[in-house]
């Protein structure tokens, strides 16, 4: 049974990973656009 502030962080850091995947996937294509 986790505390509620340990599942707000976990909520927070998938947040945070989900962001920078996509900002990283928009880098990514946006560099294969350019490239093309």
């Amino acid at each position: 049974m986790a505390a509620p502030h340990i599942r707000a962080l976990q909520f927070t850091l998938s947040r945070v990973l989900l962001f920078l995947l996509l900002h990283l996937y928009r880098r990514v294509r946006g560099k294969r656009l350019v490239a093309l």
